[in-house]
Formats: C-alpha cells, sequence, structure tokens
C-alpha cells in the first residue's frame, strides 16, 4: 500500500490524547495525525454567509486539502460524524478510505428514525453539563467505557482534559449533535468505508452503523459483540480490522 495519511478525529468530550494507543497501532500504515472537536472549532475560519458546512468539517477539509498523501480519514463517535460530513459532499476534497467507529448519519432519534438517541437523553446531557459539568461528563465516560469496568483515575483525567477546552465548547459540540442530520447527504456516496460498532454501545446504539452499511454502497460492517462504545478499548481487534481494510 502506498504511504497515506491518517487522520484521526475523536468523538466528544475527548481529546486527541484519547486517540494516542490507536495512533501507535495505525503508525505502520503512514504518518498519523490526530485532532478533536475542539480542536477543529478552533482551527475553524469564521462562518461565511450561506455556509452549509460545520465549522468543524470546514476545518476538517482543511485540512485534508493540505495533505501531500492520500488520506485515510477515521472518525470515532461526534468524529465519525464531522468525517461524515466534510467528505460526503460532491465538492469535498477526495480521500482514498474512510473509517468509522460507532458512527451514525443522525446522533438523535426522531420520527422514522428510531437508530439515534432519545432527543429528552441529550436535553438532560446539557443541562447536566451546564450545572454540575465534571460530575456529567463521569457519567457519560462510564457510559462510554461499558461493559468495561470503572477506572476513577482515568475518569477524573478525561474530564479534566475535556474542561480545559471550556464548556461553551463542549455544549457548541451538543448543538452539532441534536441539530446534524446526515441521511440526504449521503445519498450516492461511495468512498470505501469500514463501519466499527460495539454491540454493547449505550451511547449510539449499534443499529446505527448498521443503517449506513445499507445506505454507503461502498462499505463493510464489523460488529464488535462484546464491545461498547469505547472500541478503542479493543485496540488489538480494532486496529487488525483497520490495517486488513486499509490493504484491501
Amino acid at each position: 500500500m502506498k504511504p497515506h495519511t491518517i487522520m484521526l478525529v475523536a468523538g466528544w468530550a475527548h481529546t486527541s490524547f484519547d486517540l494516542s494507543s490507536l495512533a501507535a497501532a495505525l503508525a505502520p500504515l503512514g504518518e498519523v495525525q490526530s485532532t478533536s472537536p475542539s480542536e477543529l472549532l478552533a482551527e475553524a475560519a469564521p462562518p461565511s454567509p450561506g455556509a452549509t458546512l460545520s465549522a468543524y468539517a470546514q476545518a476538517l477539509q482543511v485540512r485534508i486539502a493540505a495533505s501531500r498523501a492520500p488520506v485515510c480519514l477515521l472518525g470515532w463517535s461526534m468524529g465519525a460524524m464531522i468525517a461524515l460530513e466534510a467528505t460526503c459532499h460532491p465538492h469535498a476534497p477526495a480521500i482514498s478510505q474512510r473509517i468509522l467507529l460507532a458512527g451514525t448519519a443522525r446522533f438523535g432519534s426522531t420520527e422514522g428514525y428510531t437508530s439515534g438517541v432519545p432527543p429528552a437523553n441529550l436535553r438532560a446531557l446539557r443541562a447536566g453539563l451546564r450545572r454540575h459539568p465534571a460530575a456529567t461528563l463521569q457519567a457519560f465516560y462510564r457510559d462510554v467505557a461499558h461493559p468495561q469496568p470503572d477506572m476513577p483515575e482515568l475518569l477524573a483525567q478525561k474530564t479534566a482534559r475535556a474542561l480545559a477546552s471550556g464548556v461553551a465548547q463542549l455544549d457548541a459540540g451538543l448543538t452539532y449533535l441534536q441539530e446534524t442530520d446526515l441521511r440526504t447527504a449521503l445519498m450516492g456516496d461511495t468512498c470505501p468505508t469500514l463501519l466499527l460498532h460495539g454491540r454493547q454501545d449505550r451511547i449510539i446504539p449499534w443499529e446505527a452503523s448498521a443503517g449506513l452499511h445499507q445506505q454507503l454502497t461502498q462499505s463493510r460492517l464489523h460488529i464488535c459483540e462484546q464491545a461498547g462504545h469505547e472500541l478503542l478499548a479493543d485496540i488489538e481487534v480494532v486496529s487488525a480490522s483497520i490495517q486488513a481494510f486499509s490493504h484491501g
């Protein structure tokens, strides 16, 4: 396989540091670059009148266009949504492959779409974040880690890293999750895509990736039976699947 730039995009309330183990596992495939929603938001140019892309997707497109090597784009959770948004439009910068961990085209459930999170859950998360940010984030991270056991020191470290960017940026991410719906934009998408999802996921139901698989004609789907939302906890299985996909 030709040298690639592998761009990793973390999920909501996570940072590039949380992708460190995956970045190390994928280093043999090419140059690995990691980013996060908060970093992309900080890099984004001021929105132009009539802009149809989110600030996250615009900043990611700039990163893709600047790469000298073919880009393999990997997004996890909210990062998967950003990766989809940045690459599913006709004039989006070209990438060679797309890998979505715990991905979805729409985060919230709605009439006719039951593979999302109930809107009441998202409202409760937003309210908790404003009133008790540290406790709310730690409860969220426990659901992310399920079925892995609690690790209080790790939870405290992740919480501190997330809050370093400020509650306002975290709240902006929740707005993105609440408002973004990519189902129509994905019609006709032909980018080779690997979909990985944990059947025990408490954040985004695994059926969301199954729905993406039906819509993305050039996709492969792998449901990890014993994994939850934090697929990175089973780094050997995830990296093996990614490397097999990358080698065709």
